[in-house]
């Protein structure tokens, strides 16, 4: 049997209201919950980030960390069954930068809430950390024996619309490289780790198996690229396609 991959992806807008309420002025980490639907290629699932939910007055409390309360968890429970999605978590670690670990408390939120949000949702628990520059990291729950739960990294994660964002797991996928002319360029225009986050990844829908929520079309040909390679700007190369993905 071929390997399952998992990556997942957010739309611009999903990426600047999380980001809104997740880095917090104070500097605080915080946290919401979220709705996502799965998109199975041949080779990878990839979930599907479609709306945050943000916490009422006295769901959540914030002390440096942040935690929920069962109130939260169950409104955004009823939520993702009244309309077929599976759950997600999201939070922030303000002050690091790029794809990020877990801490222990990370872990046990986590990992305690994947059998009751498989059971109501039938899908597994996805976990998102956004760190301070922007950059999400993601896993997911999978049931592998009765009341047994194990974290799936995924490779990476993608912002898709207005900008064409990405971050990568470098324990599971290698860093894009790019060649001497696009690297002179990307000097000239902005530093080489922007230019490795909008790279990297260009999104096919030429194997998907998509999700009924996905309105996205992928006709065959080369005019479905044009707006992203035009979003991404000239003196970029090296761009690749991966098959089975949605957007």
């Amino acid at each position: 049997m071929t390997p399952v991959s998992y990556s997942a992806a957010l739309p611009s807008s999903v990426h600047a209201e999380a980001v809104g309420h997740l880095l917090r002025a104070d500097g605080q980490e915080d946290l919401c919950f979220g709705l996502w639907y799965p998109s199975h290629g041949r080779t990878r699932m990839s979930a599907l980030v479609s709306k945050v939910i943000l916490p009422r007055n006295g769901e959540r409390r914030v002390h440096g960390n942040a935690s929920f309360l069962p109130s939260f968890f169950e409104r955004a429970i009823h939520e993702a069954t009244s309309v077929g999605a599976g759950l997600a978590l999201l939070h922030s670690h303000p002050g690091s930068l790029g794809w990020q670990g877990m801490s222990d408390d990370d872990i046990r939120a986590e990992q305690g809430r994947a059998a009751v949000a498989r059971a109501a949702t039938t899908l597994p628990f996805l976990g998102l950390t956004l760190a301070g520059d922007g950059s999400w990291s993601a896993r997911l729950w999978e049931k592998t024996n009765p009341r047994t739960y194990e974290r799936r990294w995924c490779t990476h994660v993608r912002v898709v619309g207005d900008q064409f964002l990405g971050s990568f797991n470098d324990a599971l996928i290698p860093r894009p490289r790019f060649d001497a002319t696009s690297q002179t360029l990307t000097t000239r225009r902005h530093c080489y780790r922007r230019q490795e986050r909008r790279v990297g990844y260009i999104p096919s829908l030429r194997n998907c198996q998509s999700s009924p929520q996905c309105s996205h079309k992928y006709d065959g040909t080369s005019t479905y690229w044009a707006p992203l390679r035009s979003s991404l700007g000239s003196g970029v190369s090296g761009l690749r396609e991966e098959p089975g993905i949605f957007l």
